[in-house]
């Protein structure tokens, strides 16, 4: 209660927030290394331009400057195409109000793909938007099946 009231100094510490660090590189010019989410150009060069990577970065006054990593090993390469190709989908689906695209996107998931066949993935795609159906129904209408 002191601490709001002014009476004794708040006990405040700085936490390892990306964000701060940032704000604090461009407004005052200090240098930080940082891994940050980009657009892909070129920095992971077995990837396509548009990904969204996670690459070492510096952030100065200057602004958010990416490194090049190089290729990744072909078998993280196809991995991480494989993911990024199902969030694609599932975001393509969400913005079309697409069932389909949703279906397909739950369909080439890796860890869904591993445990379950394609029929089996349709039925507990139709049990959960039965489900929570009238969480859905206000952006998605009334129409939630396969």
């Amino acid at each position: 209660m002191q601490q709001l009231s002014g009476a004794k100094p708040l006990a405040v510490e700085r936490g390892f927030e990306y964000g701060v660090r940032i704000i604090h590189g461009l407004e005052t010019g200090a240098v930080h290394r940082v891994h940050l989410n980009v657009m892909n150009r070129g920095m992971i060069e077995n990837l396509p331009d548009g990904y969204c990577v996670e690459v070492p970065c510096t952030v100065d006054r200057t602004g958010v400057s990416p490194h090049h990593v190089g290729a990744l090993p072909i078998h993280l390469a196809a991995l991480c195409r494989g993911i990024a190709d199902m969030q694609t989908l599932a975001s393509d689906a969400f913005l079309e109000k697409d069932l389909t695209k949703a279906y397909l996107a739950c369909v080439i998931d890796p860890c869904t793909a591993a445990s379950a066949t394609p029929a089996r993935i349709k039925e507990c795609f139709n049990k959960l938007l039965e489900a929570d159906s009238k969480w859905l129904e206000p952006y998605w209408g009334e129409n939630l099946a396969l």
